[in-house]
């Protein structure tokens, strides 16, 4: 029951249904504190602290990221831990905190390598990425010359790798090729930003066929994915 709580939270706030979305993880959240399901618990926690990260509210996502990584002693899945680095560190960059993020990066970047999954390596190329787009942006507003260091290029490598590996997950690549033509744009390199935008509009035509006769998923795909209805 707790899962199914979750699992509408979830499709519900993808539907842009952010309140009623709440409401069902918190319901989760309390059903799974209760039955001392630990890693659920943590899985609603990260969630509710992404709509407070997608509804300008950093600080409230942190308190709530402080939770879920203290839900337990240990982790079951030590990916959690991946994710809720990765949260914490976008969460610092929006409330301007460059260098906490990237000391907390550093952390997720050993967990994610030392786990080789491909979902959470694609989540820390991700947010890495971000990192560095946000590096360039300051420095632009500094006046200060720009780069692309070293950590710059590695980013990119790593989040080409990923891209290669036939493991990683459909929704993990194409937000790391938006995050990679982000990073192409900030760098000034115009041509591979216009590139990777038409792969991620030839994987998004691709996810579309897929999910054609299955109304409920391609709703909420179209919902977290507005790039599908243009």
């Amino acid at each position: 029951m707790a899962r199914a709580h979750g699992n509408i939270g979830l499709m519900t706030s993808l539907l842009g249904r952010a309140a009623d979305g709440r409401q069902a993880m918190r319901a989760a959240l309390q059903m799974a504190q209760e039955m001392r399901m630990h890693e659920l618990r943590r899985e609603m926690l990260l969630n509710l602290a992404y709509l407070d990260l997608h509804e300008g509210a950093p600080q409230a996502a942190l308190a709530t990221l402080g939770a879920a990584w203290d839900a337990a002693e240990t982790f079951t899945r030590e990916s959690s831990a991946i994710f809720i680095r990765g949260m914490q560190v976008r969460s610092h960059m929006q409330r301007g905190e460059l260098g906490i993020a990237l000391g907390l990066a550093d952390d997720t970047h050993q967990r994610a390598l030392a786990l080789g999954e491909p979902a959470p390596l694609a989540d820390c190329a991700s947010m890495t990425l971000d990192l560095e787009v946000a590096r360039l942006h300051a420095l632009r507003l500094s006046g200060l010359p720009h780069t692309t260091q070293t950590a710059a290029r590695a980013a990119c490598a790593d989040a080409a790798a990923t891209l290669a590996d036939a493991r990683t997950p459909a929704l993990a690549a194409l937000a790391l090729r938006q995050e990679l033509a982000s990073f192409a744009r900030a760098a000034g390199d115009a041509a591979r930003a216009a590139r990777l935008a038409d792969e991620q509009q030839a994987q998004l035509q691709r996810l579309a066929s897929t999910l054609d006769g299955r109304r409920v998923q391609q709703t909420a795909f179209q919902a977290r994915w507005p790039l599908l209805q243009r």
